[in-house]
């Protein structure tokens, strides 16, 4: 009878321990522009789901708002509606529901970015703009699934525009795109599909290296071009070659005008498969538009044959390398010079130059070369249609030896063409010059570059064994609830090499609902009455 009694309060107290917790659902709800407020900070860092119960106003003032966590949140908005009458912003932000998910009023404007709008039943809407209101968009999505469904609709003039987002609908009779104003897509996609679907209905459309399936009568496709906005160098150091980018900023320029449209950043991947680089020296490295990259008709093509420079130092050495265009200046020209090191305390730089591959050095005259910037020199009276090879010496003590050798040759129009040189001024042996510059192999890393320009059994054993082991178990029991206690109050936050089986979510939630005492409380009686059960099985072994 002991022992049944026992097992009925080890379960008892099992029961009521868990249930309190369990009672908690990991939910998040909102009904108010405060509580929605309240509930993205606190998931800012783990993100989430927030199920919205009613309809919301978000901007009733004149403030400028927006949600931007750092984590990706869920608005679970079911047949609700986020009523937006202020300029918004919503980044990294989900949004799901049946009806008409945003709804653009007062002329408000918003912006998305790295945000997914989906509507998800019949007549439902994820964009719907009243008013002159402004719509742009960035690395998102938005959809709509279901008979006689929009992705945006706007009932008077709006202007859109989309850098790198895709706007599709899924359903008979469904329209992606309706509005009065101009649709600018850059990089984007725009679909349609189901029998009567409609891609763009608008007063313009301008499409640049984006698609639209079905295809819209009015659209004026751009013809432009792209070049990286740094036209100078990446450098890096020898025998700890990284730090390529991972994607760099362009500018893309219509040919017709010469107007800039865009400056997106676009993920980018090098030709990094060639020779070991063993020396310092300038390398071109071909890149191109990563094959995995989100890429409408003809976009592949706009970053093709692009080439960046490659500056690889040695930190013992000073180092040289061309930085500007050749200028003209009545009838000669100039150019400009960094060096990568302090080359000396004071005066100016000692640069050696050969001409024409005469086999013989001069120093280049201090009057033509001035300082224009720090590390930056200006060179004067180059010729066109000479070849001119450019070495530095090194002369403030820390620093010791010469630098790399550039050849710089200027055409007939000055235009110059610049390579590595392996001449040494120091010697009398002019070593042959390579027709093409070494190509480089590199480990690509992450890392920013810097860039120019820019349970146990219970045991049996004797009545003392098991009193010491008790009293062991229990001042275990209470150092782990202590700890339980302070992370769920917030107050010490546990190790992450320790698994106390409570997530963020259901933390917050226990926390929010029946005391966190109580929920520990029972736990202890559960440790005493494990106590028992062990003192019980040590009686009946003495009898």
């Amino acid at each position: 009878m002991k022992t049944q009694r026992t097992l009925l309060m080890i379960l008892l107290c099992l029961f009521l321990t868990v249930m309190p917790v369990c009672a908690q659902t990991p939910e998040n709800t909102a009904d108010s522009a405060e509580t929605l407020t309240s509930a993205v900070s606190a998931l800012n860092e783990t993100g989430g789901t927030i199920r919205i119960t009613k309809d919301i106003i978000l901007g009733t003032d004149s403030s400028i708002g927006g949600f931007e966590p750092d984590s990706n949140i869920t608005l679970d908005l079911g047949g609700n509606t986020l009523y937006i009458q202020n300029s918004w912003s919503l980044k990294n932000i989900t949004i799901t529901g049946q009806r008409t998910l945003i709804m653009l009023e007062n002329n408000a404007d918003l912006h998305l970015d790295h945000t997914t709008l989906a509507a998800t039943a019949e007549n439902s809407t994820a964009i719907k703009i009243t008013g002159d209101s402004r719509l742009s968009a960035e690395a998102s999505k938005i959809e709509a699934i279901g008979t006689n469904t929009f992705g945006i609709i706007a009932v008077s003039t709006a202007d859109l525009s989309f850098n790198s987002t895709l706007v599709s609908t899924i359903g008979n009779s469904s329209t992606s795109i309706q509005t009065k104003g101009i649709v600018d897509a850059y990089f984007s996609e725009i679909t349609a599909e189901g029998t009567g679907a409609t891609a763009i209905k608008a007063g313009e459309v301008l499409l640049n290296t984006s698609a639209v399936s079905p295809e819209a009568s009015n659209a004026v496709i751009a013809d432009t071009t792209a070049a990286p906005t740094n036209t100078g160098y990446h450098y890096t150091e020898l025998n700890t070659l990284g730090g390529l980018p991972d994607s760099m900023m362009f500018e893309i320029t219509d040919k017709k005008t010469g107007d800039i449209r865009y400056t997106p950043s676009m993920p980018v991947c090098w030709d990094t498969d060639t020779a070991d680089i063993t020396k310092a020296g300038i390398y071109p490295l071909d890149y191109e538009l990563c094959p995995d990259t989100f890429t409408p008709a003809g976009a592949a093509s706009l970053l093709e044959n692009q080439t960046q420079q490659l500056v690889v130092i040695d930190p013992k050495k000073p180092f040289i390398y061309y930085d500007a265009p050749v200028t003209e200046n009545t009838g000669s020209y100039s150019l400009l010079l960094r060096f990568h090191q302090p080359i000396q305390s004071f005066g100016t730089p000692t640069l050696w130059v050969e001409k024409d591959d005469s086999s013989t050095w001069q120093t280049w005259p201090s009057e033509k070369i001035t300082p224009a910037a720090s590390n930056q020199y200006s060179l004067t009276g180059l010729e066109a249609g000479h070849s001119y090879v450019f070495q530095l010496e090194a002369k403030n003590g820390s620093i010791n030896g010469d630098s790399n050798a550039i050849r710089i040759t200027l055409d007939q129009d000055g235009n110059p063409t610049v390579t590595q040189s392996d001449m040494d001024h120091g010697s009398s042996e002019i070593k042959s010059v390579p027709t093409t510059a070494p190509k480089a192999y590199v480990e690509t890393e992450s890392v920013a570059p810097s860039v120019s320009n820019p349970s146990k059994n219970v045991r049996t054993g004797s009545r003392e064994s098991l009193k010491s082991e008790s009293t062991l178990y229990l001042q275990e029991m209470g150092n782990a609830l202590k700890t339980v206690s302070n992370y769920l109050n917030g107050t010490t936050p546990v190790s992450d090499n320790v698994d106390t089986g409570i997530n963020g979510a259901l933390k917050n939630n226990i926390k929010g609902g029946l005391p966190a005492v109580a929920a520990l409380s029972l736990t202890f009686l559960c440790a005493v009455t494990m106590l028992l059960v062990r003192k019980e099985t040590t009686d009946v072994k003495d009898e």
